[in-house]
């Protein structure tokens, strides 16, 4: 969905002083020992956004080419969090990240590239300060749908219950992540693109895989044993899935990256669109990146050109979302008059905060923005966030 520089390797740290940064002292969050962060505000794709259930003030962000972020004040500040990974490419071309339900200093992370010399999961006990790899295997942090769904999942009737999906096939872990079995079930898998835990049935996960080559496995998949074993439920799938928030026997999914239903458990799927407007370039309104519920149980779906339509349920109709201010500062990337606007134009993920059904989050190119209205005003949310790739110093 995204086209990316696949050169990227690591997220870029500009050399400089304190005293060499334009009059005032660096914010701690800028610096790394003898290294000060810029503030260029350029780079890769940001990925997705993960709030913390024990830690209200905590969230977690994925790159595709620069690695972690972690924010301490709601997404106001970040800070990267290479810590022990280790150097080079692989590393910081993260495609999954699980946190702990019960400790938001215990994240595990899915992350590679075919081009690197690291790839796997990694798990860390100190909030991104340390990590250990625990799984060798490969999952594209930077491929061809590192924009689309979840490839590394808790189930909710047991934390401790992991699923990832990688290009080789799919692995199982019952202790977050510490060791791993591989399972029954497709292998070859080029490339997955999302996983989802049934809540109403904890025996029942899906596995999307859309299978960009012909001669890779492709389908919708589903498991009825936690995830032991995966059969090919249809041949064609959906690049990500979503349960409904109200009624579980409803499922939604993104194919041709418009909105489709499925009420029989992802056997069959009929388009939801008529009140759409129509598929046109890729960064115009009428092609949809991803969908996410909210705790009131709204279904939103987000678009390219920062488009957002929340499910009318008693109109069985999307309505859109009216967007006022956007404010983005003095970014270089700001929406300006008869210049091009980076707003929405490679909208990835949204994500909606579990304990405040109106605080949403969704990621860009170069861009993370925060809306505190569900959707009417968005704020961009990059201070600390670096991605820009260097290739000499």
């Amino acid at each position: 969905m995204k086209s990316g520089n696949r050169i990227g390797r690591f997220c870029a740290l500009v050399a400089m002083t304190i005293g060499a940064i334009a009059g005032a002292p660096t914010p701690p969050h800028r610096v790394y020992g003898n290294w000060h962060s810029g503030m260029i505000g350029g780079g890769g794709y940001l990925q997705q956004v993960h709030f913390c259930p024990t830690d209200a003030d905590r969230l977690y962000m994925t790159s595709d080419v620069g690695g972690i972020f972690r924010s301490d004040d709601r997404g106001k500040t970040w800070r990267m969090l290479h810590g022990t990974m280790p150097p080079g490419g692989g590393a910081y071309e993260v495609r999954g990240l699980v946190v702990n339900p019960s400790d938001a200093d215990h994240v595990v992370v899915a992350c590679g590239s075919p081009w690197g010399a690291h790839r796997g999961i990694f798990v860390s006990r100190d909030g991104g300060k340390t990590w250990k790899n625990t799984l060798d295997a490969m999952f594209q942090g930077n491929g061809p749908t590192r924009g689309d769904g979840k490839i590394l999942v808790s189930s909710p009737a047991d934390p401790n219950l992991l699923i990832a999906a990688a290009d080789e096939g799919v692995f199982r872990s019952e202790d977050f992540g510490e060791t791993w079995t591989a399972v029954a079930g497709p292998k070859n898998l080029f490339p997955p693109s999302d996983l989802l835990f049934d809540r109403s049935n904890p025996n029942r996960v899906w596995l999307c895989v859309v299978g960009w080559e012909r001669e890779k496995t492709r389908g919708l998949f589903i498991s009825e044993d936690a995830g032991r074993t995966f059969t090919r439920l249809i041949d064609r799938s959906p690049s990500e899935m979503l349960q409904d928030p109200v009624d579980p026997s409803v499922l939604y999914g993104l194919i041709d990256s418009r909105p489709h239903r499925s009420r029989d458990l992802g056997k069959t799927w009929q388009p939801i669109d008529e009140a759409l407007p129509k598929k046109a370039g890729a960064r115009d309104d009428g092609t949809y990146a991803a969908m996410t519920s909210t705790s009131s149980g709204d279904v939103i779906l987000a678009g390219h050109g920062g488009h957002f339509y929340v499910l009318d349920r008693s109109a069985d109709t999307w309505r859109k979302i009216e967007r006022g201010k956007v404010d983005e500062g003095a970014w270089w990337g700001r929406m300006r008059p008869g210049m091009y606007n980076h707003f929405g134009s490679a909208l990835g993920y949204i994500a909606a905060d579990p304990n405040d059904p109106a605080h949403w989050y969704f990621t860009d190119w170069y861009a993370c923005y925060e809306s505190l209205d569900a959707g009417k005003s968005w704020t961009l949310r990059i201070d600390g966030v670096e991605m820009t790739v260097i290739h000499t110093v």
